[in-house]
């Protein structure tokens, strides 16, 4: 464009003691040409003050940086059609608002917000002190950065060619706004254009155009096909920056289906070529396309080599935006390393370029990332700080697009917010990356709810099928955080659906994982199996290690939950070694951690100790805060399980100094409850009390329904160890109520359960029967069958208790029939034993023996030695009240030498069968 005659006029500079308050009556300016200079000088009888600059007005010298000051404006001009300080009429207020520097908000201009590299030159132009503005050869290698097009001649000749390339151009433009329909349209017009007139150069540039708008759509197979047509063309006629842009689309489109090899050798091959003939810009870009690539691949040298080679470059040309973003990849990279000085110093560096430039988002995302960075550091004011100021600019432009997206009064002000914020595609990444930032550093649930709908419906209408999957990727994460787990659900589900049929492998297998961990906490254990095995199976597939290693440590989750510890085991050692060799210290810890809590339960307490410690040191090695705390937990109740009661009071402590530092509220809570029951171990019920209500008080100040559901199981406990039983059913009843709305199983059949015990202690026997058919009912549902048959088991003790032998009897041999399947000696023996016990009562002394003599030798085969004793007791019971007190002395001695050994006091039943046999003899 150019400025047109009355932009010329307004440029007739001569006196600035000559200014009159009427502009309109200026005279045209005389043009003077000097042969000996080749100088051009404009002279008139006045001055127009609009493009002055602040010294010149101050009667300062007048130089070269008060020419670029002028040149600012006819940015301006040219990009707007208006003159500067339009809306002023006096020359008084135009010398006020210059000097005082009252000017443009060009960002905020409807035609210039999206040309964020035009606007950063149009503010080097206007900087205040002439020294620090930007100079004619910097202007000159910026602007030629800034994309354009020059008009061919208008003639018969031409006018096909130009129509071509004109299309291609549009198909550009098009493809910028996110209207891909047009974008495709203009690509596949300007193809039939090129393919007439023989155009090979301008059918291969629209190949590589339109292979864009397919990438966009996610339609990956059609991308890959039209980028080798444009690959071929190019280098057949030897048009090497075509061949090199195909090259670059084709390895984009490999990345998204997870091809990293293909995409590296892709890439690697336009980086060459456009390194050989010398296009800086796109050497660069094709580094930074080759650097995220590595990153996927969890290179982290190369990523970073490359990152840095892509930054001096972008650096060298003046390409702002390029070396801003290449500083947010390496931030990231620095930051998965935990080099956080560096990641630190990219990150403030990239803030810099993009506050400058104007690129709120890009400026916001970089503060996100500083203040993950603090927090990590423990420097929570300068964390705070930053996770504001990008909140602030995060929802300042969430408003308008939010706006864009409802329709209503916003729909009639969508020209007006597409001109602001750039496009569709912005506007929709923007509202993702709000979406992510809401999720997971505010924990502002409707907030992420809201700007990822807005996101999906605006990827929905431009037909990015990608972007629409992410989206729901993200709503299924925040439905997940608020356990409203059938809505997550489906949002996982439509995610994996357009991830699988756009080919994104990788968005599949995220989206498979979503869907198992909302299974797991549901608890739906099989499902959620099968979903990461799903998803395990196309990571290893693709080579993504870390997403291997991270579902590995779900899956050993899962086979944990349901007591399949050898199973878990295996999974976890597996992923523990896979992050261990790329070098992803948080994944190896997690996984230890878990293989910890394995451990614990099996009562393998010095293996749990050592994970536990293990985790713990990399966790403060590499400053996770978070981690290390959680370790402490696994570490206190590994001591407490061995009876160490100081060392596991200190570990937790410091645990909740820690969380509470960070003030990680859920963390600190596990402290309290965990010192809570440690507490009530030693008979400490009013301090252990205190410990629980505490930690009641920090989840509340939370969504944290599962962890206080579990502290008022424990206080439920706690009353009824101390006969407070109304207390006791109350607590226990609220944590039911609470598993109940969480459609939790498990939690209502572990709440039930101890409500069943509190029935009993009163002698309620209906009540407790049907809170243990509620319990038995849960575990079905699922499939903990160990826990169903331990339920059957007190079923037939409550129903011993009222003397309905035949009623206990099916019980018990229902439980005897679960652990027989399930090969679980141990429960198998105890069911022996309760057998004998309920034979004795009515008198059926033989079976009785049976049962005893048949629980004695299970014991003794899985070297339960206290098992093996309580059987020897009862065995000693039953043979004395046949009168056969010599076989029963041997029994009792054998039972009272096992519990001498053990430590342990005599058995009730051992002491009354001793002191009868005394009395015979």
């Amino acid at each position: 464009m150019k400025a047109n005659g009355d932009d010329l006029e307004e440029l007739g500079v001569a006196d600035v003691g000559a200014c009159n308050d009427d502009i309109a009556e200026s005279t045209s300016p005389q043009v003077k040409f000097s042969a000996s200079t080749l100088e051009l000088t404009l002279t008139g009888p006045r001055f127009s003050l609009r493009w002055t600059a602040p010294e010149v007005l101050r009667d300062e010298m007048q130089d070269l940086p008060s020419d670029m000051w002028a040149l600012g404006w006819i940015c301006w001009e040219v990009m707007t059609g208006k003159l500067p300080f339009e809306e002023l009429n006096k020359d008084t207020a135009v010398i006020m608002h210059t000097i005082k520097g009252k000017l443009p908000a060009i960002r905020e201009d409807a035609q210039l917000s999206h040309v964020l590299m035009l606007c950063g030159l149009m503010s080097d132009c206007w900087l205040s002190q002439p020294a620090r503005r930007i100079d004619a050869s910097t202007f000159e290698r910026k602007i030629s950065l800034v994309p354009s097009e020059t008009p061919l001649p208008n003639t018969r000749d031409t006018q096909k060619t130009r129509s071509a390339r004109l299309l291609v151009n549009l198909g550009e433009i098009y493809g910028l706004q996110s209207d891909y329909a047009k974008a495709e349209s203009h690509c596949l017009s300007a193809i039939e254009v090129a393919t007439q007139t023989q155009d090979e150069e301008a059918l291969g540039d629209a190949l590589n155009v339109l292979g864009d708008q397919y990438h966009n759509k996610s339609k990956l197979e059609e991308a890959q096909g039209v980028y080798k047509q444009a690959h071929e063309i190019h280098a057949h006629i030897g048009n090497d920056v075509g061949a090199a842009n195909a090259l670059c689309g084709l390895g984009r489109v490999y990345r998204s289906q997870s091809k990293h090899g293909d995409a590296e050798k892709a890439l690697i091959a336009a980086h060459e070529i456009f390194s050989r003939i010398g296009n800086d810009l796109g050497a660069a870009n094709a580094l930074s396309d080759l650097g995220e690539v590595h990153h996927l691949q969890f290179k982290h040298s190369e990523a970073e080599k490359t990152f840095n080679a892509a930054h001096k470059i972008y650096s060298r040309i003046g390409n702002d935006l390029g070396a801003a973003n290449a500083l947010n990849y390496l931030g990231d990279i620095y930051r998965i390393q935990f080099k956080n000085k560096e990641a630190e110093k990219a990150f403030n560096a990239a803030h810099g370029i993009h506050s400058r430039l104007g690129n709120d988002r890009g400026a916001g995302n970089a503060l996100v990332s500083l203040g993950d960075i603090y927090h990590a550091q423990l420097r929570s004011e300068k964390a705070e700080k930053a996770f504001n100021l990008a909140h602030e600019i995060h929802s300042r432009i969430g408003h308008d697009l939010e706006e864009e997206a409802r329709g209503g009064e916003g729909f009639q002000r969508r020209p007006e917010i597409h001109s602001r914020i750039g496009n569709d595609l912005g506007a929709a990444e923007a509202l993702l990356e709000l979406g992510e930032t809401y999720r997971t550093q505010s924990r502002d649930h409707v907030g992420a709810e809201k700007a990822f709908n807005a996101a999906h419906g605006i990827y929905s209408r431009i037909g990015s099928d990608l972007g629409a999957a992410n989206a729901l990727l993200g709503l299924g994460k925040t439905y997940h955080a608020q356990s409203r787990n059938r809505e997550a659900e489906k949002a996982f589900k439509a995610a994996h659906e357009i991830h699988s049929r756009t080919g994104i492998h990788l968005g599949a297998a995220n989206a498979l994982e979503g869907l198992g961990e909302v299974y797991h906490d549901q608890p739906k254990y099989q499902e959620a199996e099968n979903e990461f095995n799903a998803a395990h199976e196309i990571h290893s597939r693709i080579g993504n290690h870390l997403g291997t290693g991270d579902v590995l440590v779900n899956l050993g989750k899962t086979y944990y939950a349901q007591s399949r510890n050898q199973e878990a085991e295996k999974a976890l050692n597996a992923a523990h070694k896979i992050h261990s060799r790329i070098g992803n210290h948080l994944g190896a810890a997690n996984a230890l951690e878990c293989l910890g809590e394995v451990y614990c339960d099996q009562s393998k307490n010095q293996e749990a100790e050592k994970a536990f410690d293990a985790a713990h040191k990399i966790h403060s090695r590499i400053g996770n805060d978070l981690g290390a705390a959680n370790a402490l937990l696994g570490l206190g109740r590994t001591h407490r399980a061995q009876l160490r009661n100081q060392e596991a009071e200190q570990a937790f402590n410091v645990a909740h100094e820690i969380h509470s530092r960070i003030c990680h509220y859920l963390g600190a809570g596990n402290a309290l409850r965990s010192l809570g029951i440690l507490y009530s171990d030693k008979g400490k019920y009013d301090k252990a009390e205190s410990y629980y209500r505490q930690a009641l008080a920090l989840y509340a100040r939370g969504s944290y329904g599962r962890s206080s559901a579990k502290t008022l199981l424990a206080l439920g406990k706690l009353f009824h160890t101390q006969q407070r039983h109304l207390e006791a059913e109350e607590a226990v009843t609220e944590a039911l109520a609470i598993w109940i709305s969480l459609s939790d199983e498990a939690g209502r059949a572990h709440a039930s359960l101890l409500l069943s015990r509190i029935f009993s202690s009163q002698a309620k026997y209906n009540e407790e029967m049907d809170a243990l058919i509620q319990a038995e009912a849960a575990f079905v549902q699922i499939g903990n069958y160990a826990a169903r048959a331990t339920t059957f088991h007190h079923m037939g003790t409550a129903q011993l208790v009222q003397s309905n032998y035949t009623e206990a009897q099916e019980c018990y041999r229902l439980a005897q029939a679960i652990f027989l399947s399930l090969d679980d000696a141990h429960g198998e023996a105890t069911v022996l034993h309760s057998l004998g016990m309920l034979n004795v009562l009515p008198e059926r002394y033989a079976e009785a023996e049976e049962c005893f003599s048949q629980a004695r030798a299970v014991f003794t085969a899985i070297l339960d030695e206290e098992g093996e004793a309580k059987s020897l007791a009862g065995l000693a019971w039953v043979l004395t009240l046949q009168g056969h007190f010599g076989d029963a002395k041997v029994a009792c001695c054998e039972a009272c030498e096992i519990y001498t050994r053990m430590g342990r006091p005599l058995s009730d039943i051992c002491v009354m069968v001793w002191e009868r046999l005394k009395h015979m003899e």
